[in-house]
């Protein structure tokens, strides 16, 4: 069992249990970098001054930033999101602009991407343990992104089924980490704050959000990393895996024990 570590607050018995759905539950991060690349081969070309896939994928890093944090922000929509960042591809890689370059690119980085999603391995042990706890506790995915995109991608690794509460920011008026996110989550699971948990990744979007809206929090530390104070309230938990956070969620169903 990997290790958790816990601070001592009393609370009451869990209800929910909310888990983020990038890097917590599938492995974004990897399937980005394979499709991306992958998508990109056919602009480098290895002519002097072109990038390798690699390359171009870090020379794309604060563009793609950007234009996500501008899609969080509403300020521009799903088709423009990709617009740009298709154009920023074609661009980093030192090609004139070329609409049905950047859309061959789009198109086949999506395709890519749904091949490459998978969950962690740590996950169906732990969704196991949670099921059988069933109905006592709820279980959820709370993700931020597109709708479309993300929907389908929780139904491609089948966790539509197993997690009732499904709330994704595209299909809302927030995004994690504001407290109405959380709230709606809790309406849907009919739990109170207390009674809830969210597990994720993001010390600001999972924790500090979840923290904020009145939840408990386990940082999910998978690169080991441990917890920065400079990031902001410390989370109640935190674990190097799922193993670990489903231990300390089981602990506290029906009791309500220190955390």
């Amino acid at each position: 069992m990997a290790s958790s570590q816990i601070r001592g607050v009393k609370i009451a018995a869990l209800r929910a249990v909310f888990f983020d759905f990038d890097n917590t539950l599938h492995d974004y991060s990897g399937a980005y970098a394979r499709a991306f690349e992958s998508a990109a081969a056919p602009m480098c070309t290895g002519a002097s001054g072109s990038p390798d896939p690699t390359e171009l994928r870090r020379r794309c890093e604060e563009p793609w930033r950007h234009t996500w944090q501008r899609f969080m922000a509403r300020q521009i929509d799903d088709a423009r999101l990709w617009t740009e960042r298709s154009a920023a591809v074609v661009a980093a890689a030192g090609i004139p602009p070329n609409p049905h370059l950047a859309a061959a690119f789009h198109r086949a980085f999506v395709a890519t991407m749904e091949r490459e999603i998978r969950l962690f391995g740590d996950v169906e042990p732990c969704l196991q343990v949670l099921e059988a706890l069933q109905p006592r506790l709820l279980l959820g995915v709370l993700t931020n992104g597109p709708w479309a995109i993300q929907q389908a991608r929780i139904r491609h690794l089948g966790l539509e089924a197993r997690c009732p509460v499904i709330v994704i920011s595209g299909a809302l008026g927030c995004s994690k980490p504001a407290s109405a996110f959380f709230r709606e989550a809790l309406r849907r699971a009919g739990a109170a704050p207390p009674e809830a948990v969210m597990i994720g990744d993001n010390p600001e979007t999972d924790i500090a959000g979840a923290k904020a809206a009145g939840l408990a929090a386990i940082f999910l530390d998978r690169v080991g990393a441990g917890w920065s104070r400079s990031w902001g309230p410390e989370p109640d938990a935190v674990a190097s895996d799922l193993r670990a956070a489903t231990a300390w969620v089981v602990a506290r169903v029906e009791t309500g024990t220190e955390r």
